[in-house]
């Protein structure tokens, strides 16, 4: 026999539902702000890693990850090692703050610090170790400050401080000095591209730095990113003017729906993603992933659940995973966002009885609301 207490239940818990103020669900976000809807992206499922648990440094700058799939991370304290398990941290000479880290296509680590350039190797224990380079370095040149960038090219690797720029290609270092000084370096398709403020953006073109074409406007615009988009377009991420589109002749404005959010953040790098959207990591707002029309899809920040506002690089790994190197700490998203989660920081209080859609809107009812 069915109690009356048993077929009360339904119609106790649809006066509860009745009885509530449906809201809609919504994401504190950018995305919201600027689509003038309601957001039903919610958030994130990000692995925050804090110094304490990969024992290092605050900031992280640079990561890879070679072909075993172990990352490598650029950070103050040196290089950090990870297998997906557990981290390990790999000193450097006077323990100086590792800038940047780059692979070869033999999935060789290379690793540029303050006045100093090398690889890694295993040694007889079989863990990785920081060998040196400077002395293939010719006695004049050996003297430079930190080492801002590195990458790997078919003709060696490149290590670029702001005073010299290096190219090891295994047996001999080749050295290329500026009048005055470089700012960043950039790596597009195997095209390398340095920019000398006050007169504008080289390539590297047979073994010669040579001014692009239409350039001047980097005189004094300082570029952050550089990155394939679309074809053979360039899509170019700069601190005063938001993103810029280059098509190997002219430069010109790439408009996205969040422009001067990107300014008065400061951008401070930028990469495509695997499924054609790409990301901008900003000094002050964290970070965004657009579409390939600059439309603003998620916006990664405290709100979200970053730890940091902070974000220095940004680097997508073959597990389709975004990997943020952050001021104070490193985070890892999974890309593109196939789940995410709505809770008390979104405004989703209570235990959740019932959602129904209703015009378009997505409503939910709890115990609070």
């Amino acid at each position: 026999m069915i109690s009356l207490k048993t077929l009360a239940r339904p119609i106790y818990y649809l006066f509860l539902i009745w009885s509530f103020i449906l809201l809609p669900l919504k994401t504190p976000s950018l995305f919201a702000q600027q689509s003038g809807t309601h957001n039903e992206i919610g958030l994130p499922y990000l692995r925050i890693f804090s110094p304490s648990e990969y024992n290092g440094g605050t900031q992280t700058w640079s990561l890879v990850q070679d072909k075993r799939g172990v990352l490598y991370a650029a950070n103050n304290a040196g290089v950090l090692e990870y297998d997906g398990v557990s981290w390990r941290l790999i000193e450097v000479p006077n323990k100086a703050a590792v800038r940047t880290i780059t692979v070869d296509e033999k999935g060789r680590i290379y690793v540029g610090l303050l006045g100093n350039i090398g690889y890694l190797a295993p040694d007889s224990a079989g863990q990785a170790q920081f060998i040196s380079l400077t002395e293939h370095i010719p006695e004049l040149f050996r003297e430079f400050g930190a080492i801002a960038k590195t990458y790997a090219v078919k003709e060696g690797v490149y290590f670029q401080a702001l005073d010299r720029l290096f190219r090891w290609d295994g047996t001999i270092m080749k050295v290329w000095k500026p009048a005055s000084r470089f700012h960043l370096s950039f790596l597009v398709k195997d095209r390398f591209f340095i920019r000398k403020p006050g007169i504008g953006l080289f390539e590297m073109i047979n073994d010669s730095l040579q001014m692009v074409p239409n350039s001047t406007m980097f005189a004094s615009e300082r570029i952050y990113a550089m990155f394939p988009f679309r074809e053979d377009n360039i899509l170019i991420a700069t601190r005063n003017s938001g993103l810029m589109l280059y098509d190997g002749r002219r430069f010109k404005p790439f408009p996205t729906n969040i422009d001067q959010f990107l300014i008065d953040n400061q951008i401070s790098h930028g990469a495509n993603l695997q499924n054609g959207n790409f990301v901008i990591a900003t000094l002050r707002g964290g970070a965004v992933i657009l579409d390939e029309s600059g439309k603003l899809l998620h916006h990664l920040n405290q709100a979200t659940g970053l730890i940091e506002q902070n974000v220095k690089y940004l680097y997508s790994d073959r597990e389709n995973g975004l990997w943020l190197g952050l001021n104070n700490g490193i985070s890892r998203m999974e890309t593109p966002l196939l789940f995410s989660k709505f809770n008390a920081e979104t405004g989703l209080k209570g235990a959740v009885y019932s959602i129904a859609r209703h015009q378009g809107d997505l409503f939910a009812a709890s115990d609070q609301g």
